[in-house]
């Protein structure tokens, strides 16, 4: 090149110079970018091109081109101009699904073309014309020379020039600082401060927080970089920010703390580091905030867990450490390592977190508006966590799948919404009680952790905690697995996976048994699975062929705890898996029993009424808690059970210190009949309210539950009629849930002296066609009624995550009860 040619030559920063690294000898090229927006309004094509060449000539990052052959070091070149290359596409006559399917398309063979990091500009335009009014603007440039920051500023500065040009007016733009500036500046920075402070921050740290693991050398062939999404509702991304605010903490220090935690449990360490993003903008260089180039760096997050700490306070002092680690955010990694003597060990973690900063907002320039800014994302981590803000906080985890699993990530996903949960929930959490939201881990990606002991997960009690994918290990588990995946509709199943946590229901449990009934010719009650939840557990159970499983009519959920039990009494569907959730998300020593019917076996006979239901019950539970004062919970059918065995206990001494009723009525007959047409139409303005409000807050997934659901009810009325003709337990159900009906509708309702705690939903207490339900338990309980309404809906208020609300309210009446009693 010849001099005149050439405005400035720089070396590469460390980054880049990894970034080339990853350009040069990857398959693919980790730090190609595709930067998109959308255009909405009159556009002038010719305009726009011209202000995009004003923003060439403002920015020498776009410029500048890479070169490495030849020369000694590679180095970055900053040229006088560039032409940018330029491509229109109408799209208009398509429509918006095929525009989606095309514009996939389109941008996976682009980032194939890949890009040359010697040609100025190392950038090039698509303008997707979709609408009469609305474009969409693919920007394809390289990580090597803009970050995200940059990205949100050339835009900006675009739609300035475009503006300006359309009125034939000046551009009024701050002056920017030169990059030779800039990197004088930072040679300026006292490296002894920094490196006090970087070896302070990392003294003692040992053990590198590494999750990925390498797969079989067969399976690295078909690995690759895919993501995973998921958001938090608006409400809890609304309790979040709440927190954020009480607390005096910034929205992704509570992210930060979440993912310490959630890596030390899985670790099994106290100690952790990972990767974060800062902008490289806390230089006191004017305007630097107005600069494109690639300013961003990965710094280290190292965070010790201490059980007893408050969580507040804990991550009071996290935010503080990170504010002093901004001053000396300019130094790089391998800088750092050296300092620490790390030379030859593994790197410090292999997980970054990413929490979106950019200086964005929508954009108008007279009728035209930019909006939808997506930066892209570059990293060659093997786990990069990037959380975006918004209404719904979103986060989406990019993975290689070569070193970390799809099963893991899922549970991560899950793991982190639960520990967000947990924490806004309450403000007096130290770290080990928001870290026992988290299941223990034995497993890592299939290999096993020397110094991991088994652990009883969290959910819904499950005597294994091995999350990843394990394949069945012999013939009954294989023959198990089978059973599991065809009633799931899901493929693959590991051995280890709870059948709760995978959305197991009651109708799913039946088929399930009749199945192993069929196959194996052993009657096993299906509540057996809350002792028994995976196919390994029920694998070895099956291996008895010798043991008799018990028809019990009382099935402990939870039987450890001090305080006295809840006995939880079965609904008009007879089976009481409904209550395991429940049960989870009260305190872990409260004690929950349920009580299902007799009968379900086929073999004990029906009771005749109510009363001698409820007498047989209350002789059940005395084999456990012989004396009162008793707890008593039912729903739907069972409130009638619940109030008759509260009035036997009266009339035989006996108190009942809590008698819970869930979002039932008296004499609820909606069990036993459908809706008439009147009804159904008085239900038209709920639902269609509540069908709103899905849609206003995720309108894909409202469709798509829409869908699933009627789906599932279908399957659930064929299934359940098959396996009703060719299975006993299926036959038994459905004769005992009609026996059911008309036991509930022969029952006599009269006072009972007592007092009576009702739990609304709040879709079942808004409803005032429902009013008059608060009069008639008022009437029958002579000492009162309490009432209480919690979040949710009447047909979903004991499935997640609505049964947290019920639970949480559950667990303050019996506290209030305990309190007085004690």
């Amino acid at each position: 090149m010849s001099k005149p040619k050439i405005e400035a030559i720089y070396p590469l920063s460390f980054m880049q110079q990894a970034l080339l690294l990853h350009a040069l000898y990857e398959k693919v090229d980790q730090g190609f970018l595709h930067v998109r927006c959308t255009l909405k309004g009159a556009l002038d094509q010719i305009l726009l091109q011209e202000a995009w060449h004003d923003t060439l000539q403002r920015h020498s990052a776009l410029r500048t081109s890479i070169h490495w052959e030849n020369i000694e070091k590679p180095m970055q070149v900053v040229h006088p101009s560039a032409q940018l290359p330029w491509a229109f596409h109408d799209w208009q006559s398509f429509s918006v699904k095929e525009q989606e399917k095309k514009l996939a398309t389109f941008k996976k063979n682009d980032q194939a073309e890949g890009i040359s990091l010697s040609t100025v500009p190392v950038s090039r335009i698509n303008l997707f014309q979709i609408a009469s009014d609305e474009f969409i603007l693919l920007w394809s440039c390289h990580h090597i020379l803009l970050d995200g920051w940059s990205a949100a500023v050339i835009l900006k500065d675009v739609l300035h020039f475009y503006e300006a040009r359309s009125k034939k007016e000046a551009p009024k733009l701050d002056a920017l600082p030169s990059y030779r500036t800039y990197l004088s500046a930072m040679q300026r920075q006292d490296l002894s401060e920094a490196k006090a402070f970087w070896q302070s921050a990392l003294e003692g740290f040992v053990q590198p927080t590494l999750i990925g693991q390498d797969h079989p050398e067969g399976e690295m062939a078909l690995a690759g970089f895919n993501t995973h999404s998921f958001a938090l509702s608006t409400t809890l991304t609304q309790h979040l920010q709440h927190y954020a605010q009480q607390q005096r903490l910034t929205p992704s220090t509570l992210i930060q703390g979440i993912w310490s935690l959630l890596l030390s449990r899985y670790q099994q360490t106290d100690d952790v580091a990972f990767g974060t993003t800062v902008s490289g903008r806390s230089s006191a260089l004017p305007n630097i905030d107005l600069m494109a180039g690639l300013f961003m760096n990965v710094l280290p997050i190292r965070t010790r867990i201490l059980k007893d700490a408050s969580l507040p306070e804990w991550l009071q002092a996290l935010q503080k450490e990170q504010i002093k680690s901004r001053n000396f955010e300019y130094v790089s990694l391998n800088q750092m390592l050296s300092w620490l003597n790390w030379s030859g060990k593994s790197a410090l973690f292999d997980t970054l977190l990413v929490f979106e900063n950019f200086p964005w907002q929508d954009i108008a320039a007279g009728e035209l508006v930019l909006k939808d800014f997506e930066g892209g994302l570059t990293s060659t981590y093997p786990l990069t966590i990037v959380v975006k803000p918004g209404e719904k906080m979103t986060f989406i985890l990019r993975y290689h799948s070569s070193k970390v699993s799809e099963v893991l990530v899922q549970w991560i996903a899950d793991t982190m919404t639960l520990m967000i949960e947990k924490m806004v929930s309450s403000v007096d959490l130290s770290l080990g009680q928001l870290q026992g939201a988290i299941p223990a881990q034995s497993i890592l990606n299939g290999v096993s952790q020397p110094d991991a002991k088994p652990k009883t997960s969290v959910f819904f009690h499950s005597k294994n905690s091995d999350l990843v994918y394990l394949a069945p290990q012999n013939a009954i588990e294989l023959q198990l697995t089978k059973m599991w995946e065809e009633i799931f509709g899901r493929y693959p199943i590991g051995v280890t996976e709870n059948f709760f946590q995978i959305g197991g229901t009651s109708l799913q449990a039946v088929r399930l048994f009749a199945k192993i009934e069929a196959h194996w010719g052993r009657n096993l009650p299906p509540v057996t699975l809350l002792q028994h939840p995976t196919i390994k557990d029920l694998a070895q159970l099956l291996k008895q062929e010798d043991k008799q499983t018990e028809w019990s009519v009382i099935v402990p959920i939870r039987a450890s705890g001090k305080r006295p039990p809840l006995f939880c009494i079965h609904a008009g569907g007879a089976h009481v898996f409904f209550y395991n959730a429940m049960a989870y998300h009260l305190g872990p020593d409260q004690p929950v029993y349920a009580l299902q019917p007799v009968g379900l076996d086929g073999i004990s006979s029906y009771h005749n009424s109510v009363e001698e239901m409820a007498t047989d019950y209350l002789e059940e539970i005395r084999s456990i808690q012989p004396e009162g004062p008793y707890y008593l919970l039912g729903t739907c059918f069972s409130n009638a059970v619940c109030f008759e065995m509260a009035k036997q206990l009266e009339r035989a001494g006996q108190s009942t210190a809590l008698l819970a009723i869930i979002d039932s009525p008296v004499h609820d007959v909606s069990f036993v009949n459908p809706p008439n047409l009147i009804e159904k139409i008085q239900r038209i303005p709920g639902r269609i309210q509540r069908l709103i409000q899905r849609f206003r807050e995720d309108a894909k997934g409202a469709v798509a539950k829409m869908i699933a659901a009627k789906r599932n009810t279908l399957r659930d009325i064929v299934d359940n009629n098959f396996y009703a003709l060719k299975n006993k337990q299926a036959q038994n159900l459905m004769s005992i849930q009609n026996k059911l009906a008309d036991l509930y509708l022969q029952y006599e309702w009269t006072p009972y002296q007592g007092k009576v705690t009702l739990i609304r939903s709040r879709q079942f207490h808004e409803n005032k066609n429902n009013d008059y339900h608060l009069t008639q338990w008022g009437d029958l309980a002579a000492e009162g009624l309490a009432t209480y309404v919690v979040e949710g809906n009447h047909d979903t208020l004991f499935d997640e995550p609505d049964v947290q609300h019920l639970a949480r309210q559950l667990q303050q009446c019996l506290d209030a009860v305990h309190a007085v009693k004690v």
